[in-house]
């Protein structure tokens, strides 16, 4: 668990005796383990294009978090959204002829808000971007 003192002494044993090619293999391990940097070789950060993110967020709520990778908010977006909009359209408390009620108020505005909210968080998710492993190891 303590790399600076496990390197302090492996370089001690290749000084020691430069012919103990396992001590050199592990003093090498523990440079790379050391070197911050080779992490970040590991790790490929891929920004989305905001634009399509928002485009497809904009046509089909959600759609724009499914493509930046985030699965799950996606989802519950399409889903909240599809709901909302079954109830605007086949329920009594959806459009209708006669005054505007309460609850029609609501689900617009609800449905508003989520629609501005998903377009807004594909934008900002694309911008963000997401880290993925490059595929090799050092």
């Amino acid at each position: 668990g303590k790399v600076d003192d496990a390197l302090f002494a492996y370089n001690r044993a290749v000084e020691a005796d430069p012919k103990r090619s396992l001590a050199e293999k592990k003093y090498a391990e523990l440079m790379l383990l050391q070197n911050r940097e080779i992490d970040m070789l590991r790790e490929e950060f891929l920004p989305r294009n905001a634009t399509v993110a928002v485009l497809i967020s904009s046509l089909f709520p959600g759609a724009g978090q499914i493509y930046n990778g985030d699965t799950i908010k996606g989802i519950f977006l399409m889903v909240s959204d599809l709901g909302i909009f079954y109830l605007l359209g086949w329920t009594p408390y959806g459009f209708h002829k006669g005054p505007l009620s309460a609850p029609l108020v609501i689900m617009i505005l609800l449905a508003g808000g989520l629609y501005i909210y998903g377009v807004i968080d594909a934008y900002k998710g694309a911008q963000r971007g997401r880290k993925m492993g490059s595929g090799w190891d050092v």
